[in-house]
Protein backbone atom coordinates (compact mmCIF):
# COMPACT_ATOMS: atom_id res chain seq x y z
CA UNK A 1 0.00 0.00 0.00
CA UNK A 2 1.28 3.82 -1.09
CA UNK A 3 2.56 5.74 1.85
CA UNK A 4 0.04 8.56 1.23
CA UNK A 5 -2.66 6.21 0.84
CA UNK A 6 -1.94 4.74 4.43
CA UNK A 7 -2.14 7.30 5.68
CA UNK A 8 -5.67 8.38 4.49
CA UNK A 9 -7.08 5.16 5.84
CA UNK A 10 -5.56 5.85 9.21
CA UNK A 11 -7.33 9.33 9.20
CA UNK A 12 -10.58 8.17 8.00
CA UNK A 13 -10.46 5.67 11.28
CA UNK A 14 -9.92 8.50 13.15
CA UNK A 15 -12.49 10.15 11.92
CA UNK A 16 -14.98 7.15 12.31
CA UNK A 17 -14.16 7.23 15.63
CA UNK A 18 -14.58 10.55 16.53
CA UNK A 19 -17.72 10.19 15.04
CA UNK A 20 -18.61 7.40 17.20
CA UNK A 21 -17.71 9.27 20.28
CA UNK A 22 -19.62 12.23 19.36
CA UNK A 23 -23.05 9.56 18.68
CA UNK A 24 -22.75 7.75 21.73
CA UNK A 25 -21.83 11.68 24.14
CA UNK A 26 -25.28 13.06 22.33
CA UNK A 27 -27.66 10.15 22.91
CA UNK A 28 -26.22 8.66 26.23
CA UNK A 29 -26.02 5.22 24.56
CA UNK A 30 -22.95 3.23 22.81
CA UNK A 31 -25.13 0.91 21.13
CA UNK A 32 -27.38 3.94 19.10
CA UNK A 33 -24.32 5.60 19.08
CA UNK A 34 -22.26 3.11 17.17
CA UNK A 35 -25.64 2.42 14.83
CA UNK A 36 -25.95 6.17 14.19
CA UNK A 37 -22.18 6.53 13.30
CA UNK A 38 -21.78 3.20 11.08
CA UNK A 39 -25.50 5.02 9.18
CA UNK A 40 -24.00 8.03 8.62
CA UNK A 41 -20.45 6.37 7.32
CA UNK A 42 -21.95 4.10 4.85
CA UNK A 43 -23.98 7.23 3.21
CA UNK A 44 -20.86 9.39 3.08
CA UNK A 45 -19.33 6.32 1.50
CA UNK A 46 -22.79 6.45 -1.11
CA UNK A 47 -24.21 9.45 -3.02
CA UNK A 48 -24.77 12.20 -0.40
CA UNK A 49 -23.24 15.68 -1.37
CA UNK A 50 -20.41 17.12 0.22
CA UNK A 51 -20.85 20.81 0.75
CA UNK A 52 -17.55 21.49 1.85
CA UNK A 53 -15.09 18.64 0.55
CA UNK A 54 -11.98 20.45 1.75
CA UNK A 55 -12.86 20.45 5.15
CA UNK A 56 -11.13 17.23 7.37
CA UNK A 57 -13.03 13.99 7.43
CA UNK A 58 -14.50 14.57 10.84
CA UNK A 59 -16.77 17.43 10.14
CA UNK A 60 -17.89 15.89 7.13
CA UNK A 61 -19.10 12.88 9.29
CA UNK A 62 -20.42 15.66 11.99
CA UNK A 63 -22.44 17.52 9.34
CA UNK A 64 -23.92 14.19 7.44
CA UNK A 65 -25.05 12.98 11.11
CA UNK A 66 -27.15 15.96 11.40
CA UNK A 67 -28.47 16.50 8.27
CA UNK A 68 -29.40 12.39 8.61
CA UNK A 69 -30.74 12.68 12.12
CA UNK A 70 -32.12 15.73 12.86
CA UNK A 71 -33.75 14.62 16.02
CA UNK A 72 -30.32 14.95 17.62
CA UNK A 73 -30.96 18.78 17.59
CA UNK A 74 -34.89 18.84 16.92
CA UNK A 75 -35.44 20.87 20.27
CA UNK A 76 -33.38 24.17 21.28
CA UNK A 77 -32.25 23.15 24.14
CA UNK A 78 -30.59 19.80 22.02
CA UNK A 79 -29.26 22.38 19.65
CA UNK A 80 -27.63 24.21 22.39
CA UNK A 81 -25.81 21.12 23.20
CA UNK A 82 -25.03 20.01 19.87
CA UNK A 83 -23.33 23.03 19.63
CA UNK A 84 -21.75 23.81 22.62
CA UNK A 85 -19.87 19.83 22.33
CA UNK A 86 -18.76 21.04 18.96
CA UNK A 87 -17.25 24.23 20.13
CA UNK A 88 -16.18 22.76 22.62
CA UNK A 89 -15.33 19.30 22.62
CA UNK A 90 -14.78 18.89 18.89
CA UNK A 91 -12.39 22.01 18.84
CA UNK A 92 -15.36 23.48 15.58
CA UNK A 93 -15.10 27.42 14.77
CA UNK A 94 -18.41 28.77 15.39
CA UNK A 95 -18.96 29.06 11.71
CA UNK A 96 -17.91 25.28 11.68
CA UNK A 97 -20.65 24.37 14.03
CA UNK A 98 -23.29 26.88 11.83
CA UNK A 99 -22.21 24.64 8.92
CA UNK A 100 -22.82 21.77 10.28
CA UNK A 101 -26.07 22.52 12.68
CA UNK A 102 -27.61 24.37 9.40
CA UNK A 103 -27.86 27.54 11.59
CA UNK A 104 -27.59 31.21 10.02
CA UNK A 105 -24.84 32.32 11.52
CA UNK A 106 -26.05 36.15 11.20
CA UNK A 107 -29.72 35.03 12.81
CA UNK A 108 -28.23 36.66 16.11
CA UNK A 109 -31.36 35.78 18.35
CA UNK A 110 -31.14 32.36 17.64
CA UNK A 111 -27.50 32.49 18.54
CA UNK A 112 -28.09 34.15 21.99
CA UNK A 113 -30.84 31.58 22.90
CA UNK A 114 -28.08 28.94 22.04
CA UNK A 115 -26.01 30.79 24.21
CA UNK A 116 -28.81 30.74 27.06
CA UNK A 117 -29.17 26.94 27.02
CA UNK A 118 -25.27 25.87 26.90
CA UNK A 119 -25.19 23.23 30.15
CA UNK A 120 -23.58 24.31 32.79
CA UNK A 121 -21.86 22.41 35.43
CA UNK A 122 -23.33 21.01 38.36
CA UNK A 123 -22.33 20.38 42.23
CA UNK A 124 -21.46 16.74 42.12
CA UNK A 125 -19.45 14.30 44.30
CA UNK A 126 -16.65 13.02 42.08
CA UNK A 127 -14.10 9.99 42.68
CA UNK A 128 -11.34 9.87 40.48
CA UNK A 129 -9.56 6.99 39.39
CA UNK A 130 -5.79 7.89 38.53
CA UNK A 131 -2.62 6.18 39.02
CA UNK A 132 -0.12 8.94 37.87
CA UNK A 133 0.03 11.70 40.88
CA UNK A 134 0.63 14.89 38.70
CA UNK A 135 -2.04 14.17 36.18
CA UNK A 136 -4.52 13.22 38.94
CA UNK A 137 -4.20 16.33 40.45
CA UNK A 138 -4.70 18.70 37.55
CA UNK A 139 -8.11 16.64 37.35
CA UNK A 140 -9.03 17.75 40.34
CA UNK A 141 -8.27 21.03 39.58
CA UNK A 142 -10.17 20.96 36.74
CA UNK A 143 -13.35 19.53 38.51
CA UNK A 144 -13.12 21.43 41.19
CA UNK A 145 -13.13 24.83 39.53
CA UNK A 146 -16.42 24.22 39.05
CA UNK A 147 -17.34 23.88 43.14
CA UNK A 148 -17.37 20.18 42.77
CA UNK A 149 -15.92 18.05 45.38
CA UNK A 150 -13.57 15.09 45.17
CA UNK A 151 -14.77 12.02 47.64
CA UNK A 152 -11.93 10.18 46.97
CA UNK A 153 -8.41 9.53 44.32
CA UNK A 154 -7.54 5.97 43.91
CA UNK A 155 -4.78 4.35 41.87
CA UNK A 156 -6.18 1.07 41.33
CA UNK A 157 -9.48 -0.78 40.38
CA UNK A 158 -9.50 -2.84 43.71
CA UNK A 159 -9.45 0.71 45.16
CA UNK A 160 -12.04 2.26 42.99
CA UNK A 161 -14.39 -0.58 43.92
CA UNK A 162 -13.59 -0.10 47.41
CA UNK A 163 -13.59 3.86 47.54
CA UNK A 164 -16.98 3.84 45.39
CA UNK A 165 -18.91 1.55 47.49
CA UNK A 166 -17.78 3.40 50.30
CA UNK A 167 -18.41 6.94 49.34
CA UNK A 168 -20.87 6.29 46.42
CA UNK A 169 -19.68 9.07 44.39
CA UNK A 170 -22.41 11.18 41.85
CA UNK A 171 -19.80 10.21 39.11
CA UNK A 172 -16.63 8.49 38.74
CA UNK A 173 -13.58 9.75 36.42
CA UNK A 174 -11.30 7.38 34.94
CA UNK A 175 -8.37 6.68 33.71
CA UNK A 176 -8.36 3.30 31.50
CA UNK A 177 -4.63 1.36 32.40
CA UNK A 178 -4.16 1.33 36.09
CA UNK A 179 -1.86 0.90 38.24
CA UNK A 180 -2.77 -2.80 38.65
CA UNK A 181 -2.99 -3.22 35.37
CA UNK A 182 -6.28 -3.54 35.30
CA UNK A 183 -8.28 -1.09 33.39
CA UNK A 184 -10.88 1.53 34.21
CA UNK A 185 -13.77 -0.30 32.26
CA UNK A 186 -13.07 -3.67 34.37
CA UNK A 187 -13.65 -1.35 37.67
CA UNK A 188 -16.67 0.29 36.79
CA UNK A 189 -18.24 -3.45 35.94
CA UNK A 190 -17.23 -4.15 38.95
CA UNK A 191 -18.99 -1.36 40.43
CA UNK A 192 -22.10 -1.47 38.86
CA UNK A 193 -22.71 -5.20 39.69
CA UNK A 194 -22.43 -4.10 42.86
CA UNK A 195 -24.81 -1.09 43.58
CA UNK A 196 -26.89 0.83 41.26
CA UNK A 197 -25.19 2.58 38.17
CA UNK A 198 -22.85 5.23 38.30
CA UNK A 199 -21.94 7.49 35.57
CA UNK A 200 -18.61 7.62 33.94
CA UNK A 201 -16.38 9.67 32.04
CA UNK A 202 -12.95 7.65 30.71
CA UNK A 203 -9.79 9.77 30.47
CA UNK A 204 -6.97 7.76 27.85
CA UNK A 205 -4.24 8.39 25.61
CA UNK A 206 -5.58 5.58 23.93
CA UNK A 207 -9.15 6.44 22.70
CA UNK A 208 -8.71 3.88 19.67
CA UNK A 209 -9.39 0.82 21.82
CA UNK A 210 -12.72 2.16 23.74
CA UNK A 211 -14.26 3.62 20.56
CA UNK A 212 -14.52 0.79 18.44
CA UNK A 213 -18.22 -0.81 17.44
CA UNK A 214 -18.24 -2.95 20.89
CA UNK A 215 -21.13 -2.51 22.30
CA UNK A 216 -19.94 -2.29 25.96
CA UNK A 217 -17.10 -0.14 25.03
CA UNK A 218 -17.98 3.28 27.76
CA UNK A 219 -20.11 6.21 26.38
CA UNK A 220 -18.11 9.34 27.84
CA UNK A 221 -14.71 8.70 26.67
CA UNK A 222 -12.12 12.35 26.39
CA UNK A 223 -8.89 11.82 25.00
CA UNK A 224 -5.65 12.79 26.89
CA UNK A 225 -4.56 15.50 26.96
CA UNK A 226 -8.05 17.26 27.33
CA UNK A 227 -9.07 20.95 28.38
CA UNK A 228 -10.44 21.62 31.70
CA UNK A 229 -13.49 22.94 29.85
CA UNK A 230 -13.90 19.54 28.08
CA UNK A 231 -13.74 17.67 31.06
CA UNK A 232 -16.38 19.67 32.40
CA UNK A 233 -18.92 19.76 29.73
CA UNK A 234 -18.48 15.70 29.62
CA UNK A 235 -18.95 14.98 33.09
CA UNK A 236 -22.16 17.18 32.80
CA UNK A 237 -22.89 15.19 29.63
CA UNK A 238 -22.73 12.35 31.57
CA UNK A 239 -24.69 13.28 34.60
CA UNK A 240 -28.03 14.41 32.02
CA UNK A 241 -31.36 12.65 32.99
CA UNK A 242 -32.55 10.57 30.39
CA UNK A 243 -35.42 12.65 29.48
CA UNK A 244 -33.05 15.40 28.06
CA UNK A 245 -31.59 12.88 25.37
CA UNK A 246 -33.19 12.81 22.29
CA UNK A 247 -35.25 9.25 21.20
CA UNK A 248 -34.82 7.66 18.80
CA UNK A 249 -36.50 4.48 17.42
CA UNK A 250 -35.40 1.76 15.98
CA UNK A 251 -32.04 1.38 17.67
CA UNK A 252 -32.24 0.00 20.69
CA UNK A 253 -32.02 -3.56 19.94
CA UNK A 254 -29.32 -3.82 17.54
CA UNK A 255 -32.00 -2.11 14.25
CA UNK A 256 -29.69 0.58 12.73
CA UNK A 257 -31.65 3.90 11.96
CA UNK A 258 -32.67 4.97 8.81
CA UNK A 259 -29.67 5.23 6.60
CA UNK A 260 -31.63 8.08 4.34
CA UNK A 261 -32.46 11.54 4.75
CA UNK A 262 -35.89 12.84 5.24
CA UNK A 263 -36.83 14.71 2.23
CA UNK A 264 -40.42 15.50 4.07
CA UNK A 265 -41.80 13.22 1.57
Amino acid sequence: MPQDQAVTDSSDDRALRNLRRRARYLTGDTRVGNALAKATSQVMSGNLPRQHPKEPRSLQLYRALHMLHPELADSIDLMACAAQTLETIEHCSKLQVANILDIDHSDERLLAALRKRRIQPDKRRILIVEDEALLAMDICNAITECGNSIVGVSRTGAEAVEAAIRVKPDIIVSDLALADGSSGTEAVSVIESRHEHIPVVILTGTPDLVLTEDPDDPIYVLAKPHEPEQLQLMMALALRPGSELPSLRGTGSGEEPDQEPNNGE
